[in-house]
């Protein structure tokens, strides 16, 4: 299979890295990464995903992509996953946002909705409007994370939503690999 990583210079003023895979016809999948991740929590994933072509960037100030010290509001945050579709040619793409990669891929969705063919939210609220309920309880946190706490905490999240006719169709999961594993969590608002 077909794969690379190349350094995309974006229009938003950042050079991210994005690991690009498989065949140029195949179906194109944006993987948005959570914060304090890289593109690589995604490479026990990748193997499943053989019949897309997949662009999995490190964002703006994480992994190996450029790090300024502003532009990290969601809008701007959309805008740079807009940018590297600019910049791999994709005029559409599936998208799937791993935590609050999944906040990024609905603002992206909410700010070009002609952009996202499709929308997978792991690990990811439902809403951008507020603070989770569960994110007061998730900033108290220290490690080493206790087992217990974790496997408790998988009650928080709704497994089957129903959704009006004509509305996404959202999909729910882990991705193994894309849990962070040190330090605490901030939720955008």
């Amino acid at each position: 299979m077909e794969s690379q990583v190349r350094n995309l210079s974006l229009r938003t003023g950042i050079t991210v890295p994005c690991l690009i895979q498989g065949g140029a016809e195949a179906k194109p999948l944006l993987l948005l990464h959570a914060w304090g991740e890289s593109r690589r929590c995604f490479d026990r994933l990748l193997p499943g995903l053989a019949g897309f072509r997949t662009y999995a960037p490190d964002l703006r100030g994480q992994g190996e992509a450029d790090k300024p010290e502003d532009g990290y509001s969601l809008a701007e945050q959309a805008e740079d996953a807009a940018a590297i579709l600019d910049a791999v040619g994709v005029d559409a793409a599936f998208v799937l946002g791993s935590s609050s990669g999944g906040y990024v891929g609905q603002q992206l969705a909410a700010a070009h909705p002609g952009r996202v063919a499709g929308l997978v939210l792991v690990g990811s609220p439902l809403s951008l409007q507020g603070r989770p309920a569960f994110a007061d309880e998730v900033d108290q946190l220290t490690d080493p994370i206790d087992e217990d706490w974790v496997r408790g905490s998988l009650s928080w999240f709704t497994m089957h939503q129903p959704f009006p006719p004509g509305t996404w169709r959202i999909g729910y999961g882990t991705a193994s690999g894309c849990l962070p594993t040190r330090g605490r969590r901030s939720w955008p608002v």
